[in-house]
């Protein structure tokens, strides 16, 4: 881990409940404004909440009702579902075997696609007025 990630880690758990989803003002340059940012939802924690539910074994744990529990996994199976079908092309990429990123990079031919028409690849998105930017991998390979 690096020295400002273990900061920014310290730094939220120091946060109290209260202070927890505000935003600090930017104080970053406008230059820092205009890159593009990827967001990376990483799913370890979640999932291992999840199948504790969905198997009955944190209501056993921790002393609840089990079918309570068991319906809480499947409501929150099915918003997860949801998220990954609207939001993370889950049905185009279900069948993808690409653990990192670097997977990919034998596929990748060099092509430039700042012209490329996103809309007519056969990808779905979650809506139709995507914002595409020029970088060199979009929605999928």
């Amino acid at each position: 881990a690096t020295a400002s990630k273990l900061v920014d880690e310290q730094s939220r758990r120091n946060m109290t409940p209260k202070n927890r989803g505000k935003r600090k003002a930017d104080a970053s340059s406008p230059q820092d404004n205009e890159l593009e940012r990827v967001f990376l939802w990483d799913l370890d924690e979640t999932i291992i909440i999840f199948h504790s539910l969905l198997t009955g074994s944190y209501a056993q744990k921790y002393g609840k009702d089990p079918s309570l529990v068991v319906g809480f996994g499947l409501t929150m199976e099915e918003m997860i579902f949801e998220v990954a079908d609207t939001h993370l092309f889950f049905n185009d990429l279900e069948e993808c075997d690409q653990v990192h990123v670097e997977d990919v990079a034998s596929d990748d031919n060099g092509q430039d696609l700042s012209n490329y028409n996103f809309s007519t690849d056969g990808f779905s998105g979650s809506g139709s007025n995507v914002n595409h930017g020029s970088t060199g991998v979009q929605r999928g390979v």
